[in-house]
């Protein structure tokens, strides 16, 4: 399939080479060129890529397992450069067939010998400590690779690599390096040069079966009888007329220019195909390299976004042409950590320690903190106390008929539950369920989110805007007070829930959050939104979106398209709040969110459809971090 020859010239300098092929699997190959001051660390890292390649990159999986084998090797420069300064310049290949993957670091390049034109396929601007990406080729035949520890184009012209093409590939290096003494180039180097050949004795074996099929067939009567009637009516033509022996003629040419024109058409298109296929390469070099920019201008919040969003343009050409798709996946993702880093988001990852209970939690609507124990409401029935390890109890209102529960909250040490119905229900501590009674008016106000301060609960009427008071009087309560003034109702759109600390957050369904204060003097504040990252928008109409916090929180919380965003008010006197800060978010991959309780400002509840998880963190200089 292919003949490989190397070249290691350490004749000068302190730097050490390294060319070495390795066999990993039948038609799977790996070639390493490598060059660096420290030979210790070259022989090290060498070692190492051997342990993390050999048994581990299989034929089938070949791209995955290469890039696990990279990630690998990072690590260990990462570790090594702690410690030193050393560079290495290393390019790693794997020929699985005729298609081969590479990656490389620092000076080392690639060059593509083909049709009297050579091709780099690595980037010599960028000079990268770390492997980050892998590229692809397919190999045609007499294609001749050469790889090498340094950039060879700084030192040899295109025309000493076509000069120096022979199909001996040991020949083809021997021209290489009598062009290097020639020049008196005193550079420690290692040159890896292999040629690709499609199997000749497999070709040979076919056309040989193909020249007896043909001789056989050749050697038949019914063979015979054709060439005879061919020579009777070559015969009979040449007696014809002139002019129409010159129609034939004609005809022939004619024939003969359309098969032209389409040899040449397919030459031209060839070609320009050959010539779009690198112009493409460049191209995702260049979305690479904006990738690059990106992740180190991350302080940068304008010129992070540029690079990421040019980066996104090229590769959305290109996958709309269906290029370099398993690159593009690896873009992809680089893009979308990066993306999550930025904007400090973090996955939540579930283990034994965070988990606290489990449950088929379809119809729960609410967790709740009620004298120190933990409760679950469902539509119809509330559950707890909720403890690690112990068997919950359920609790059943019977008078609950054709109804349920929709909302809750906690109030004077019970549980105001709000119905479908319009009801509000006590569930006080000896767990024993009460009707409330709205005090000097026919009925309650028409409202699905209950919320609570003091002794006091307040319902939010979607309909016209608005925030109604109701004062706790023993089991009952006393007739509401309406909180907002008429320029306030209008000025606000789509109410959809609110939090107390001694004022009103307000948050609307286009994710504006306004700030209403009763005291010293009424008024309706519009907050700045400050460093909130673009997935601060709604996806799904459907999706919860819920703010919460209390008078003793130094942070504002907010569930939106299952993540919860932390954010921090500019001030800790609540009447001077003017704006929220973005801090960090936790998105919840696996489980849906139903909801959640902040215990203390380091801790959180949160119930999913099937577990209560219990999340610490902490803030450091500015950022929150899971512990």
């Amino acid at each position: 399939m292919f003949e490989v020859n190397s070249i290691k010239e350490k004749s000068f300098g302190k730097s050490k080479p390294i060319a070495k092929t390795i066999n990993l699997w039948k038609n799977l190959d790996l070639f390493i060129s490598a060059s660096s001051k420290n030979s210790a660390f070259l022989d090290y890292v060498f070692n190492k890529i051997l342990d993390f390649s050999i048994n581990r990159i299989s034929k089938n999986n070949t791209y995955k397992d290469f890039s696990n084998t990279l990630e690998l090797v990072n690590s260990v420069l990462k570790a090594w450069y702690r410690d030193s300064d050393d560079k290495i310049s290393m390019i790693i290949w794997i020929l699985n067939k005729n298609e081969f993957l590479f990656s490389n670091i620092w000076n080392s390049s690639c060059y593509l010998i083909k049709e009297n034109n050579v091709i780099e396929i690595t980037d010599s601007k960028d000079k990268k400590k770390e492997f980050l990406y892998i590229s692809n080729w397919t190999l045609e035949n007499w294609d001749i690779i050469s790889m090498s520890s340094r950039r060879l184009l700084a030192y040899l012209s295109e025309s000493d690599f076509i000069d120096s093409y022979n199909e001996n590939i040991e020949k083809f290096n021997k021209n290489i390096k009598q062009i290097f003494e020639e020049e008196k180039i005193e550079k420690n180097i290692s040159i890896l040069s292999f040629i690709y050949k499609i199997n000749k004795n497999k070709e040979n074996k076919q056309i040989d079966k193909i020249k007896d099929i043909a001789l056989k067939v050749w050697d038949t009567s019914f063979v015979k009888r054709i060439i005879a009637l061919y020579m009777i009516a070559k015969e009979k033509f040449l007696q014809k007329e002139k002019i129409i022996k010159n129609i034939w003629f004609l005809i022939i040419i004619i024939i003969s220019i359309f098969f032209l024109y389409k040899i040449i058409n397919h030459t031209v298109s060839t070609t320009n195909n050959s010539k779009n296929i690198i112009l493409e390469k460049k191209q995702l070099k260049e979305a690479q390299i904006y990738v690059r920019k990106a992740s180190e201008n991350a302080t940068n919040k304008d010129l992070f976004e540029l690079n990421i969003s040019n980066a996104k343009k090229i590769i959305n050409k290109l996958e709309k042409k269906h290029l370099f798709l398993n690159d593009i996946k690896n873009l992809k993702e680089k893009i979308s950590n990066l993306k999550k880093s930025f904007e400090w988001i973090e996955s939540f990852q579930e283990n034994k320690n965070n988990k606290i209970i489990d449950f088929k939690a379809e119809d729960s609507i609410k967790i709740i903190w009620l004298n120190r124990k933990t409760y679950i409401i469902w539509k119809n029935y509330i559950a707890g106390p909720i403890i690690k390890n112990v068997k919950y109890k359920k609790f059943v209102d019977k008078q609950l008929i054709n109804d349920e529960f929709i909302d809750a909250t906690t109030i004077a040490w019970k549980i105001a539950l709000i119905t479908k119905k319009w009801q509000i229900i006590l569930f006080s501590t000896d767990w024993n369920f009460i009707s409330s009674k709205v005090l000097w008016q026919n009925s309650w106000e028409n409202s699905d989110i209950v919320s609570s301060y003091w002794s006091n609960i307040y319902l939010i009427s979607k309909k016209d805007n608005q925030i109604y008071k109701h004062k706790k009087i023993w089991n009952n309560f006393n007739k509401a007070i309406a909180y907002l003034r008429k320029q306030d109702q209008k000025s606000i759109n789509n109410m959809v829930d609110i939090t107390i600390d001694w004022g009103f957050y307000i948050i609307q369904k286009d994710l504006k959050i306004r700030k209403f204060f009763s005291a010293p003097r009424k008024r309706l504040e519009k907050l700045i939104l400050n460093n909130f990252p673009d997935n601060y928008k709604l996806e799904n109409n459907n999706s919860k979106l819920k703010i919460k916090t209390r008078p003793e929180l130094n942070y504002v919380y907010i569930l939106l398209n299952n993540k919860i965003f932390i954010t921090k008010p500019n001030s800790t006197r609540f009447q001077d709040t003017k704006s929220l800060k973005y801090l960090w978010q936790i998105e919840w991959t696996q489980n849906k969110i139903i909801d959640f309780y902040i215990k203390y400002d380091w801790e959180l509840f949160v119930l999913t459809k099937t577990w209560i998880y219990k999340i610490d963190f902490e803030e450091n200089e500015g950022k929150i971090l899971i512990k």
